[in-house]
């Protein structure tokens, strides 16, 4: 009973500070600043990514770090296209190529 005892201590132990890592990556990831339009002053203001909401018109910067799920409604590229990094999500480390919602940009 005592190794059971044991092993389930050491992985309560290594499972809270794997979550307790996890918490201060999120919390730091939070307090990035991006650049959120502001219906009321009619311009992108620098904003949280945690007060960012579901509808927000947000404007990214090359290589910035994007925690939510997004509709890709512009791109600078000719041909509409946007390159992302996932490995935080599915460990792979290659770029996936975005393509800009069709019809949107041509209104």
């Amino acid at each position: 009973m005592l190794p059971l005892v044991v092993v389930l201590t050491i992985i309560a132990i290594k499972d809270g500070l794997e979550d307790y890592r996890k918490y201060k990556i999120d919390k730091q990831i939070n307090n990035l600043i991006t650049k959120v339009y502001s219906r009321k002053e009619k311009k992108y203001i620098d904003c949280c990514w945690k007060h960012v909401m579901v509808g927000d018109f947000i404007r990214l910067s090359c290589n910035e770090i994007i925690p939510a799920d997004m509709v890709l409604l512009f791109s600078t590229d000719p041909d509409g296209i946007c390159h992302i990094e996932t490995s935080g999500l599915d460990g792979e480390s290659n770029l996936k190529q975005r393509q800009v919602v069709r019809g949107y940009a041509d209104q």
